[in-house]
């Protein structure tokens, strides 16, 4: 189960945050290409596809027709995932945690201590 969810979790963000969705649209490319073919047949693919991919003109009469095709547009709106959060009611203690100590610590000189010895080396001489 957990491997299972893992997929479709994984599918799911390449679905969202990549063109994948374009893909569907590659039979509609087959089919605009076949009505192109139709008309003209000596036309090639890279002739098709060097038309409609590098030739952006708006006034043509089948504009709508080809920006139907893949990669021709492409829409913002899946382009982000929207995730909520649940809100967590969390009650904080009134009191400290902590105690104070009676005694405060004592400090441990220990007779190796850098700073004590670091002190000793940096005398003058004796005579």
């Amino acid at each position: 189960m957990p491997r299972a969810m893992v997929i479709l979790l994984l599918s799911s963000l390449i679905w969202v945050h990549t063109p994948v969705a374009q893909l569907l649209k590659v039979y509609t490319l087959v089919e605009h290409y076949h009505e192109h073919k139709d008309e003209n047949k000596d036309l090639g693919v890279w002739d098709f596809l060097a038309m409609h991919y590098t030739q952006d003109t708006d006034d043509h009469p089948g504009h709508d027709r080809d920006m139907q095709l893949p990669f021709k547009q492409y829409s913002h709106v899946a382009s982000f995932a929207v995730i909520f959060f649940e809100q967590v009611q969390v009650e904080l203690p009134q009191q400290a945690a902590y105690t104070l100590l009676a005694k405060p610590l004592s400090r441990y000189n220990a007779p190796h201590h850098a700073a004590e010895a670091l002190s000793k080396i940096w005398q003058p001489p004796r005579a």
